[in-house]
């Protein structure tokens, strides 16, 4: 998606939805190219107009690693102490810890280098899967009564987007809505053409993922009513998987 200059890509959006005090959360696939930059457009988009925050699906305690790296230069030590955290380094190396996530983070700290009013929250939890989406909405919602005018722009996995609860299931999402003030909370599902992603499966690595065929640009289409739990679609794109920062960044 990047442009072959490095400029960003306008991302078509419905007017009005980059708006302050909104929460726009993107339902991904982890360990693709295209999400990430996808958010990264959004996000520069976002900000020649509102605060905003930008809200990753990474652990609460890489935060402090998250700030000290947005606070730097971007050099190679400051690579280096960001990734050395448990999280970029862990042994199942899935999408969450690409190197397009990173280049997503090194992109935010650029947009504030050049006096973006912009912020990284990681909400992600630890905890076990039964009440893991509970405390990741529960963080969420904190840093969204702590920033109640800024734009938050959410990427997270699908499953975790959706605002639709089930007797066995209640999504990231549906947790967040119901600890915050209302506000406007619109849920994006992915749309992509195809391609590879880095997904873990049998085993972590690049894997096919259909689609369908779109030769429309990067965009962002809302529906008339929320549709199995989402209020509209991202569209990227064909999509490519790219692998864990760790391995990418590591010296040769």
């Amino acid at each position: 998606m990047p442009a072959a200059s490095g400029r960003p890509i306008a991302v078509i959006t419905p007017a009005g939805l980059l708006a302050p005090g909104t929460t726009l959360i993107l339902g991904e696939l982890h360990g693709t190219r295209e999400v990430p930059a996808f958010a990264a457009n959004l996000v520069c988009e976002a900000t020649r107009t509102t605060e905003t925050v930008l809200a990753l699906e990474v652990p609460h305690t890489e935060q402090a690693r998250i700030d000290a790296f947005l606070a730097s230069s971007g050099d190679a030590k400051a690579r280096a102490d960001l990734l050395i955290g448990d999280f970029w380094d862990f042994p199942m190396q899935d999408g969450r810890r690409s190197e397009a996530m990173f280049s997503l983070i090194e992109a935010a700290r650029r947009m504030r280098e050049h006096g973006a009013a912009l912020k990284i929250v990681a909400f992600d939890s630890d905890a076990p899967p039964d009440v893991r989406d509970a405390e990741m909405g529960q963080r969420l919602a904190a840093a969204r009564q702590h920033d109640p005018r800024a734009l938050f722009v959410v990427v997270t996995g699908d499953v975790h987007a959706s605002r639709e609860p089930d007797a066995a299931f209640v999504p990231m999402a549906v947790s967040f809505a119901g600890l915050t003030a209302s506000h406007r909370i619109v849920s994006l599902a992915l749309k992509h053409s195809g391609g590879r992603a880095w997904v873990c499966t049998d085993r972590c690595g690049p894997h096919d993922a259909a689609g369908t065929p779109d030769p429309g640009p990067p965009r962002i289409e809302l529906f008339e009513r929320t549709t199995r739990g989402f209020d509209g679609v991202f569209h990227v794109g064909t999509i490519s998987s790219s692998a864990p920062a760790v391995a990418a960044m590591a010296p040769r």
